[in-house]
Order: structure tokens, then C-alpha cells, then sequence
């Protein structure tokens, strides 16, 4: 969460492969609309490929 800038569980959550774009992260806050985006650094994706399940459609394979 500290890597993305502080990033909201709920949000957190939501992410799919569909938020990585051109090696950045951009998501829309769920409570106030507002668009993020960070930088997809090396330790970030370290946890990614850590915490992706496969069949999962979200980045971490918490929520289905």
C-alpha cells in the first residue's frame, strides 16, 4: 500500500491487469472519483507476481 502512494484496501483490491498501463499503475478512487497513477517499480512488481493467482481476474487474487 506505501508503494502506491497509499493506495485504500477497497481499492487495492479492485486492481486488474487492466490498470497497468505503459509500466504504471492508474486506478479511480472508489470514494472520491479521482484518478491515480503510479509508477509500476521493480518492488511493486515483485509483490505483484508474488500475490497474483492465476485464475484470479484482480492483481492480488483476494476478490473474484
Amino acid at each position: 500500500m506505501f508503494l502506491l502512494r497509499g493506495i485504500n484496501y477497497k481499492d487495492l483490491v479492485k486492481l486488474t491487469q487492466q490498470n497497468i498501463i505503459n509500466k504504471r499503475i492508474v486506478y479511480e478512487r472508489s470514494k472520491t472519483k479521482t484518478v491515480y497513477s503510479t509508477g509500476l517499480e521493480v518492488e511493486i512488481e515483485d509483490l505483484l507476481e508474488n500475490l497474483t493467482i492465476e485464475k484470479s481476474k484482480n492483481l492480488i487474487g483476494i476478490m473474484e
